[in-house]
């Protein structure tokens, strides 16, 4: 004796309702198991470590209290400039920023003094 294909659908359907599962009596493939998956994202959050705040961060956030936040690798750097700097003879840097003042008056392309006053040389 065969139980005719619309009452198995029926008690199908009371079982999804009462179990709260997705009714599909084609079996059409829909997703559900990947929904039903916990989410990734919380725990691939927790991995990472959170950004340790840094030098620049503390100078922005208590620059407005007026209190001063010292950055010593970036004094360091400052230092370092500042002797690399010395070391040049102040010749060499005149000569050199003389050449590249050259250099710049002497290129093909001769703008419009509109061009010139409107810092708009070459269409840009």
């Amino acid at each position: 004796m065969s139980v005719p294909r619309a009452r198995l659908l029926q008690l199908v359907k009371a079982r999804c309702e009462l179990f709260s599962t997705t009714f599909n009596p084609e079996g059409i493939r829909t997703g559900n198991k990947i929904l039903r998956q916990r989410l990734k994202g919380p725990a691939l959050a927790t991995y990472y470590p959170r950004k340790n705040v840094g030098i620049r961060e503390l100078q922005k956030e208590f620059g407005t209290l007026g209190l001063e936040v010292d950055d010593e690798v970036d004094d360091d750097r400052l230092e370092h400039l500042a002797a690399f700097v010395s070391l040049i003879p102040a010749s060499v840097y005149l000569q050199t920023s003389q050449s590249n003042h050259t250099l710049q008056s002497e290129s093909p392309r001769q703008g419009s003094a509109q061009e010139e006053e409107d810092g708009t040389l070459g269409g840009r």
